[in-house]
């Protein structure tokens, strides 16, 4: 098992060990290497391949932009696509997305890669990490165990503008 940051342009730096690019492990899109030939568990539909590739783009090249993976046995097992972001109570890591690979799922890599990421976060002297999700969403519930709670004073506002 490997855990590694990784930028944008897929220049790979791993925490701990001997560095390896993503690439030789997935197709590049977009300058990063994600699996799109297989779902990441996503729960919304990206089959706009265009739209996808657009949307992994614009979450992991911000300025800001920290994103990590986690290689088991030569594949991209979970990935984190993210920004550090200033705010007034401190410097949060942001998770854009955190997806694992169904093949993976329900055996502890989700949080054990989770936790990696937040030891991580400490070392860097970050305040916290703030994501989003659905509520009717299994990663609600995954969230919740992993110890996040729910922001009672935050809501997500949103409106359509093309007709």
């Amino acid at each position: 098992m490997e855990f590694v940051q990784f930028e944008a342009e897929s220049r790979a730096v791993s925490i701990g060990k001997p560095c390896r690019s993503l690439r030789k492990h997935h197709a590049a899109v977009s300058g990063i290497d994600v699996p799109l030939e297989r779902n990441l568990q996503w729960n919304d539909d990206w089959s706009d391949r265009r739209q996808l590739e657009e949307y992994i783009r614009d979450v992991s090249g911000n300025f800001q932009g920290l994103n990590y993976g986690l290689v088991i046995d030569g594949k991209l097992a979970a990935v984190s696509l993210g920004t550090v972001r200033h705010w007034w109570e401190g410097t949060n890591y942001n998770i854009e997305e955190f997806c694992v690979d169904p093949g993976f799922q329900r055996n502890g890599i989700g949080s054990e890669f989770m936790g990696m990421i937040e030891e991580e976060i400490r070392k860097q002297g970050l305040a916290g990490i703030f994501l989003q999700t659905d509520k009717d969403k299994p990663s609600y519930h995954f969230y919740h165990k992993n110890g996040y709670k729910d922001l009672d004073m935050h809501v997500s506002l949103y409106k359509i503008i093309r007709e």
